[in-house]
């Protein structure tokens, strides 16, 4: 998963590069708010993909003496400044041109070359989303998800990111296109104007839902039920087990997954026994889901629970 989500970001950012480069420098020679608009758009994202090669690079740094548990959640970190990124620069920046579009004198476009320019926009961030859309779709497939319910649930944030941006840079193509083809129908600049509202909002939008995301996963945020409720049916399951009295999980990385249990054992146990019990419930619970990478056993008998109350 790693692996799809590093080649993933790799397009998205040659795209975005290509993108960038047509758009803003037509967006300049034809002062189009639009294009101008989705210029910034694509400077945002293009820095945002660098944000999530370094995510992603520094992330899978092996586990050493200060960090016992790795660097996965280097991940967030820097996932959540890209959403910052998309936040300031792509959506405050495409406000700024709607309020400019609307103050300043209507321009006289050069319409064929920004519909050549908006074409090939098209066509780059198409293959990006389609890279997207084909490694959500293989993840989801993996877990028996469908692939909305995958970009929503999954703790990968650099695939989550992509997704929401070449999404949202197809779409606005599309905006900034109907916005241009007013303008020139009517002869109304302003249309270009509401064209760069749209897209910064949408841009602010997909910002705050990514950095909430990130935000929760920072601070530690627990699988999804099902999987804790499989979880604790595996670890009461084994017979040596008398009750689960506490399950707590949390994502270490975009897939790694940490699982504390603290159980109460059947009476009688020789402490051999104890130390194949542990290593059961490990294997065990590391095949409810690939992504359990940690798993901590707290083991006690009834009359150790009792005195300790």
């Amino acid at each position: 998963m790693a692996s799809g989500s590093r080649t993933t970001v790799a397009v998205a950012l040659i795209a975005n590069v290509l993108v960038t480069i047509t758009k803003v420098t037509v967006g300049i020679i034809g002062a189009s708010s639009a294009l101008l608009s989705e210029g910034a758009h694509s400077i945002s994202d293009s820095v945002n993909e660098l944000f999530l090669v370094t995510a992603i690079r520094r992330s899978e740094r092996p586990a050493d003496d200060r960090h016992p548990f790795g660097y996965g959640a280097e991940r967030f970190f820097w996932s959540l400044l890209a959403a910052v990124g998309i936040f300031v620069a792509g959506g405050g920046f495409s406000l700024f041109e709607a309020y400019h579009a609307f103050t300043e004198p209507t321009r006289t476009g050069r319409w064929v070359l920004e519909y050549v320019v908006l074409g090939l926009a098209a066509v780059f961030e198409g293959v990006s989303l389609t890279r997207a859309i084909y490694q959500v779709r293989t993840e989801a497939a993996s877990v028996g998800r469908a692939p909305v319910e995958h970009v929503v649930k999954s703790a990968d944030p650099a695939m989550k990111t992509v997704a929401f941006e070449d999404t949202i840079a197809v779409f606005g193509v599309g905006v900034a296109a109907t916005g241009i083809a007013l303008h020139q129908v009517t002869g109304n600049g302003r249309w270009e104007g509401v064209a760069s509202a749209i897209i910064g909002l949408l841009l602010i939008f997909a910002a705050f839902a990514l950095a909430r995301d990130n935000m929760s996963l920072l601070i530690g945020e627990s699988v999804e039920p099902a999987l804790v409720d499989t979880i604790e049916a595996t670890v009461a399951g084994h017979p040596m087990v008398a009750e689960v009295v506490e399950l707590l999980t949390r994502y270490l990385g975009a897939h790694e997954v940490l699982v504390a249990a603290r159980v109460i054992l059947v009476e009688g146990l020789s402490s051999g026994q104890i130390a194949r019990m542990s290593s059961e419930i490990d294997a065990r619970v590391r095949q409810c889901d690939a992504e359990v990478t940690q798993v901590f056993i707290d083991a006690t008998t009834s009359e150790e629970s009792l005195g300790r109350k």
